[in-house]
């Protein structure tokens, strides 16, 4: 849910925020992101699985063309998704031009489609590989603080830190493990600024 919503409010248009943020923050709406495949992982420049416009039906046509292309790590989320964000690879009279769409389980709902230039691509990239590695460390420390300052009660099960720290865990490895994400955050800056 939070990938999805975290998607949508960061790489969605203010018409997106205002059709979908509200009711995905309120669990109105309940999505999932579908962003790894079989073959690589969370590498979106790898990414295989290819939806185009077909103009005769009005339909946006979703083609995962082999094995590796099928999507990973979605989690429990998938089960009970209405909605989910995929990345996958946008054609345009042949052509790929963008990667992140959202579609709903019953058809599309909230196209998202930018068209990047590599430059913003690598940009957008960093960023977001920044924030993700240092927002799920940062969860993972105040979840084990928490723990910590309530000694013993910290592992009740009824005060759910176990819980939470179990759910949040994943966090570092999935859509990209931290550590790998901040070794191409700190190539990218060294790059720079080599420039």
């Amino acid at each position: 849910m939070a990938m999805r919503g975290g998607a949508i409010k960061f790489l969605g248009t203010k018409r997106q925020h205002d059709k979908w943020l509200k009711d995905t923050e309120n669990y109105v709406v309940k999505g999932c992101f579908a962003m790894t495949e079989l073959g690589h992982g969370s590498n979106v420049k790898g990414i295989e699985t290819v939806t185009a416009y077909d103009s005769n039906t009005g339909e946006f046509v979703i083609n995962t063309p082999c094995e590796s292309a099928q999507k990973y790590c979605i989690g429990g989320a998938a089960n009970h998704a209405t909605q989910t964000v995929v990345f996958l690879r946008y054609q345009i009279n042949g052509k790929i031009k963008g990667f992140m769409h959202s579609f709903a389980r019953s058809g599309m709902q909230m196209m998202l489609y930018v068209n990047r230039t590599p430059q913003s691509n690598k940009t957008i990239h960093v960023i977001s590989s920044a924030f993700k590695a240092t927002f799920t460390w940062h969860n993972q420390r105040t979840l084990q603080e928490c723990r910590e300052a309530c000694g013993g009660q910290g592992l009740k099960t009824e005060n759910h830190v176990g819980h939470l720290k179990s759910e949040i865990d994943v966090q570092s490895t999935f859509e990209g493990d931290n550590n790998v994400l901040m070794q191409q955050v700190n190539v990218y800056g060294l790059l720079s600024y080599k420039l």
